[in-house]
C-alpha cells in the first residue's frame, strides 16, 4: 500500500486522533463504511472523524479502537497499542523525507528507530 498525495495531506493536520484513525483503518484494509457499521454508526460520521470536523463519543471511540485492533490510548496520544505491523509496512515504502514527516505528524517516530532505520 502507497500513500497518496492525499492521504499524505491527512498526517499534516492538527487533528491527530483523525490522522491515527484514518491510518489504523486504511492499515486493517476497511472502509470508512465498514468501521461505521462495527461502530454502528455510518460512513459519514466516521468520515467526520478522521478529517478532524467532529470526535466520536467515548463509547464510539472505545467500538472504534476494538474493531481497528488498537488502544484508545494510541488512536488519542500515539501512546498503546497501534497497528504496529501494518504501520511499519506503510511507513516502509515510504522514502526517508516522508517517514520522518509522518512520523513528526503522528507521533510514530519510535518505529523508525526500532523497526526501519537500520543499525549503522
Amino acid at each position: 500500500m502507497t500513500l497518496s498525495y492525499k492521504m499524505k495531506r491527512r498526517y499534516a493536520s492538527a487533528d491527530l486522533l483523525g490522522a491515527r484513525m484514518c491510518l489504523a483503518r486504511r492499515c486493517a484494509g476497511f472502509s470508512q463504511q465498514q468501521v461505521g457499521d462495527a461502530v454502528g454508526t455510518t460512513r459519514a460520521a466516521v468520515s467526520l472523524w478522521e478529517n478532524g470536523s467532529t470526535s466520536p463519543t467515548a463509547a464510539n471511540l472505545a467500538r472504534a479502537a476494538a474493531a481497528l485492533e488498537v488502544s484508545i490510548d494510541w488512536l488519542i496520544g500515539g501512546c498503546g497499542q497501534g497497528p504496529i505491523e501494518q504501520i511499519v509496512r506503510v511507513l516502509q515504502a515510504l522514502n526517508p523525507e516522508e517517514q520522518a514527516d509522518v512520523g513528526r505528524r503522528v507521533g510514530v517516530g519510535v518505529l523508525f528507530d526500532r523497526f526501519i532505520t537500520p543499525n549503522i
